[in-house]
């Protein structure tokens, strides 16, 4: 799954902060949904935090890992191709202009608050298709 966040402020970092310290994770650690939320009520708490979050909007480009060609890196080039499109049209829609940066997990955590938070916003989108699933 890609991600992209068109504003990234401040306060997401202060946000991802607090989950750290609520949930007792150190702040140099990276936040993971499977790792760090796997109890309801962690879910839910990180879940209400984040949906506290204004001016943040969320794109993702949903893929299936198990059926990525031999060939990754045209994958993943047309799956940060689909993700810039989208951004594009969002922005266009906005009337705004936008800077994009393609980051990766093994960023320090302290660089990376905007994809421990795209991390959190795919484990809350995987465990409602889930529900949505089962149903």
């Amino acid at each position: 799954m890609s991600s992209a966040f068109l504003i990234i402020l401040q306060n997401v970092k202060d946000c991802i902060a607090a989950i750290k310290t609520r949930l007792g994770i150190p702040l140099k650690n990276t936040l993971h949904w499977r790792k760090h939320c796997t109890r309801h009520e962690f879910r839910k708490y990180v879940t209400g935090e984040i949906a506290k979050l204004q001016e943040v909007t969320v794109i993702y480009v949903i893929s299936d890992k198990k059926t990525t060609p031999i060939d990754h890196a045209f994958f993943y080039n047309a799956v940060a191709a689909l993700t810039l499109e989208r951004i594009l049209k969002h922005t266009e829609k906005m009337n705004t202009k936008v800077s994009v940066w393609f980051g990766h997990v093994w960023i320090p955590s302290e660089n990376n608050t905007g994809i421990q938070l795209a991390d959190q916003y795919c484990g809350i989108l995987g465990a409602a298709m889930l529900i949505v699933y089962i149903k």
